[in-house]
């Protein structure tokens, strides 16, 4: 009866996602060129609307490059390659975007292939430039790495399919495949080492910029310019991560981004939001004497996530409704924690990172309420403000929680794609999101608003930029690569050379000792023989010499000043 039941509501997913294709193919292939969607968030006692405009996809004039609001491609060079609005493209979903350095521009070089295989190493490629790669054969994250090895600062893939709109490109080609819209460039989850930016771009607009580069009488006539821009209305950056409590990238990221918040105190406002399957999309809401869902959802189907088990086994350990409800308390915490500190919530940080180290490690302590009962006393929040404001919730409970029918459909206007997600001023972060991340966007959304002293920090990597931070930013604007100042540095060489001056007059007094030590052996040795020779033998051309200097004219080790030595042992004594 259960593999029935989940055969059914896999059929009904099945079902729905053919509706919603046919409903785009039909938008695509008829004359309506543009569909509103008009969905209404409900928090808290505020109503915010929310319209997301698609854009006929034929628009080559209009700003269908929205897709990418924050970004723009343009072609510099030959003019005639220009578009009044930049090129429609879509941002990888790893690199990192150049949101710190604003824009770059340089010189494309088109290299006439995948990319799948290493490039020539004696490619007359003088830097800086970006290469553009044709898409197909091997995993998009491969072509980008292969190109930042060989020196590129940016990545463009052309497209090998034309858009199913765009009919002129279908008829030049003859292909009898399209794509309706162009796709994204995913992490194949081996993107970590990738720091260079890449988009991808249209067929048809590849095909034109790899003809003008065809007939260039060197390596490339095209120049092409990136522009990366975060909105900076103000002195204070708005910034929002949509996370879930049980993954595990979303953990890693709030344990470096707690120190990022405290840093910045009230100069940016965080607010944190949490995903959700809507299940009455897919027939969890409905029960004909079984869950469809089983223990996936709360509040009778309506808000859902996937076990978190292994292979997705409901049959033990935590459940996607307890990840919900998890969810929903952590919301419910922030609403109470940010009253102290709007925007801050410096308890909130310590409750999901506490809870990740105590929590978080087993599906059975992460399903235990009383494992989050005690981390909120141990961070002195509310456990009763918290449960109330967490009503009403429940398995079997048939109502509508506003806390999660907010994020809900918020996370619906959106179409998030990925965990965690971030947004900057409103604007949707693409590339890698981690740490450095977080800090080139908001440091870039301050603009000429007087930047905090941590966005010094901001060009550090990883494993450097906490430190920085902790340090309160870069001493003089810059820090070097293992995250220490310059000032700091030249101390360090002034300590160093103080070290190796002490170390030299250490070893000059031990030889001097040593020197003191043989002619002391010398004047043990020989001084017998003044004691029994006679007056001639104590003089020298009638001269009487000093005990040492005389014991040095006889020895075979040949005549030693006394200057330095002897009389240095007189200094001594006294």
């Amino acid at each position: 009866m259960e593999v029935a039941n989940s055969k059914s509501a896999v059929g009904q997913v099945q079902a729905a996602e053919t509706t919603v294709l046919h409903a785009v193919q039909k938008e695509v292939k008829g004359d309506t060129t543009h569909l509103l969607q008009r969905c209404t968030e409900v928090d808290a006692s505020t109503k915010v609307k929310y319209t997301v405009k698609r854009r006929n996809l034929d628009d080559d004039t209009g700003d269908n490059h929205v897709l990418n609001d924050h970004t723009k491609l343009q072609i510099v060079l030959p003019e005639s390659l220009q578009k009044k609005d930049g090129y429609v493209h879509k941002d990888a979903l790893f690199g990192y975007p150049g949101y710190n350095v604003g824009s770059l521009q340089t010189q494309l070089i088109y290299v006439n292939g995948t990319g799948c295989e290493d490039f020539p190493k004696g490619a007359n490629w003088e830097p800086p430039y970006a290469l553009m790669i044709d898409r197909g054969d091997c995993v998009f994250v491969d072509k980008v790495r292969r190109a930042q090895h060989a020196g590129a600062r940016a990545v463009i893939i052309a497209d090998n399919k034309c858009l199913c709109s765009d009919l002129d490109c279908m008829r030049r080609t003859g292909d009898s495949f399209c794509e309706i819209v162009l796709p994204y460039m995913n992490d194949d989850e081996s993107g970590g080492d990738i720091t260079i930016p890449s988009m991808m771009i249209r067929k048809a607009d590849a095909d034109d910029i790899k003809k003008s580069i065809s007939q260039a009488k060197g390596v490339s006539n095209v120049m092409v310019k990136f522009d990366w821009g975060i909105p900076s209305p103000d002195g204070r950056v708005e910034w929002t991560m949509w996370h879930s409590a049980w993954d595990e990238q979303s953990t890693a990221l709030l344990k470096a981004a707690e120190t990022i918040v405290d840093a910045l105190g009230d100069r940016a406002f965080f607010t944190p939001r949490f995903v959700m399957y809507n299940g009455s999309k897919v027939g969890c809401d409905i029960h004909d004497g079984v869950d469809p869902c089983g223990n996936m959802c709360i509040n009778k189907g309506r808000y859902c996530l996937m076990d978190p088990s292994p292979f997705h086994d409901r049959t033990e350990g935590a459940s996607g409704a307890d990840v919900v409800i998890e969810n929903l308390r952590r919301k419910c915490i922030w609403d109470i924690a940010s009253k102290e500190d709007p925007g801050v919530g410096k308890k909130w940080w310590r409750y999901v990172n506490i809870f990740a180290d105590e929590c978080n490690t087993r599906e059975e302590t992460f399903m235990s309420k009383r494992c989050a009962l005690d981390v909120m006393k141990k961070v002195k929040i509310d456990v009763g403000a918290v449960e109330e404001c967490m009503q009403p919730y429940g398995p079997n409970l048939d109502e509508v929680n506003p806390w999660l029918e907010a994020d809900l459909t918020e996370q619906t206007a959106l179409q998030l794609l990925r965990l965690p997600a971030l947004f900057v001023d409103g604007v949707h972060a693409r590339g890698r999101i981690d740490a450095s991340g977080i800090m080139n966007m908001v440091c870039a959304g301050y603009g000429i608003h007087d930047p905090p002293a941590i966005c010094s920090c901001s060009d550090q990597n990883n494993m450097a930029l906490i430190n920085c931070i902790k340090q309160g930013g870069a001493v003089n604007g810059a820090a070097l690569g293992g995250g220490v100042s310059f000032t700091t540095l030249v101390f360090i060489l002034a300590l160093a050379g103080v070290a190796v001056a002490s170390a030299g007059y250490v070893y000059w007094k031990r030889s001097q000792r040593q020197m003191r030590d043989q002619v002391r052996s010398i004047l043990a040795e020989y001084m017998p023989l003044e004691d029994q020779s006679d007056e001639m033998d104590s003089m020298i051309g009638g001269t009487k010499l000093h005990p040492a200097a005389m014991a040095a004219a006889k020895s075979p080790r040949g005549y030693m000043p006394t200057n330095g030595f002897v009389m240095t042992d007189d200094d001594d004594r006294a």
